[in-house]
C-alpha cells in the first residue's frame, strides 16, 4: 500500500483502510443532489439566444451540426439548454465527479444533448 503525505496531484488513485461487520461487504450507496444550473456556464431559453450563442463561440455548420440541431429542437420543443463543462481540477469535488463520470443518462426532466465524461 502506498502512503501519501502532503499534498499530491494530477493522482488518479486512492486508498482506504475500513472495518466491516463480519460476513458484511461493506457496501453502500451514495446519493447526490446536483444543481446543474449552478455548474452552467449559459443557459439558453431561445431560438435567438441560440444563434447567438453558436455565432459567439463560432460553431461552424459541421463541428457542432448534432449537437445545434438536437439544441434547437429542445428549445422548439419547450425546453430550455444549459451548457457547462466539469473540470477535474476544481476545487468542488462534485464537479471532479461528473467530469470522470459525465451526468447520468436516466435523470428524470434531463435530456441529455452531450455528455463526455472521463478524463
Amino acid at each position: 500500500m502506498r502512503i501519501r503525505n502532503g499534498f499530491v496531484s494530477n493522482s488518479s488513485s486512492s486508498s482506504f483502510i475500513v472495518a466491516v461487520d463480519k460476513g458484511k461487504k461493506g457496501k453502500f450507496a451514495i446519493a447526490l443532489d446536483v444543481d446543474l444550473e449552478k455548474l452552467a456556464d449559459k443557459r439558453i431559453t431561445s431560438i435567438k439566444e441560440l444563434e447567438e450563442y453558436a455565432k459567439e463561440f463560432g460553431w461552424d455548420e459541421e463541428w457542432h451540426k448534432e449537437e445545434y440541431k438536437r439544441m434547437k429542437s429542445e428549445i422548439e420543443r419547450g425546453k430550455e439548454v444549459l451548457v457547462g463543462s466539469f473540470a477535474s481540477d476544481s476545487d468542488n469535488t462534485l464537479e471532479q465527479f461528473l467530469c470522470e463520470y459525465g451526468i447520468p443518462k436516466d435523470v428524470e426532466g434531463i435530456t441529455i444533448i452531450e455528455n463526455e465524461g472521463g478524463f
